[in-house]
C-alpha cells in the first residue's frame, strides 16, 4: 500500500478496516487532497466523507478532486462565527487558528498572512451533514484542537 499521510496514518487506519468495503470520515483540517492525506486511500476505494479546511487553495483543490465528500471551506472551531486564522505562507501545514501557535509562527521568522475565515463547531457539522456512521475522525488543526467538541459521536 502506497501511504498518502504523513505519518503513515492511513496505512494503520487501512489495517483497521481490512475488508469494510465502505464507509465515512470526517476529516479536520483536510488540507491536500491527496499530499499529506489521512484519507486519500480511503476515498480512492470507495468510502466518503466530510472535509474541513480553512484555507482557500487547498478548499479549491478538494471540491475538484473529492465530489462525493462534503466539502467545507471554514475552521473548526468551539463555536460558530468567523474567526482569525493565520497562514504559514510557505509551510501551509502548520497554518493555525491558534494566537499562541501563530504567535510561535511569527518568532520563528515564517511568512504569515491572516485571513478570517469561517468558523464551525463540529457539533453543528456533524447535526448538518452527518447521516450514518462515523468510522474515523482526524483532527489536525496545529494547536486549535483543544476547544473542540463532540457530542457523541456515535449517535447516528
Amino acid at each position: 500500500m502506497l501511504s498518502h499521510a504523513q505519518n503513515f496514518e492511513d496505512v494503520m487506519l487501512a489495517r483497521l478496516f481490512a475488508g469494510q468495503a465502505t464507509g465515512f470520515y470526517v476529516d479536520v483540517g483536510a488540507s491536500h487532497p491527496s499530499i499529506g492525506s489521512v484519507t486519500k486511500h480511503f476515498y480512492d476505494r470507495g468510502w466518503s466523507g466530510i472535509n474541513i479546511e480553512p484555507l482557500a487553495g487547498a478548499h479549491a483543490l478538494l471540491l475538484r478532486e473529492r465530489p462525493r465528500d462534503v466539502n467545507l471551506h471554514a475552521a473548526a472551531a468551539a463555536r460558530r462565527g468567523e474567526l482569525r486564522f493565520v497562514e504559514a505562507v510557505d509551510f501551509t501545514g502548520l497554518s493555525t487558528s491558534d494566537a499562541a501557535q501563530a504567535d510561535y509562527l511569527h518568532r520563528r521568522g515564517l511568512a504569515l498572512r491572516e485571513h478570517r475565515v469561517a468558523g464551525v463547531s463540529l457539533n453543528d457539522v456533524f447535526d448538518l451533514h452527518v447521516t450514518h456512521p462515523v468510522d474515523f475522525l482526524k483532527i489536525d488543526a496545529e494547536g486549535g484542537e483543544g476547544p473542540l467538541s463532540v457530542k457523541a459521536i456515535s449517535h447516528r
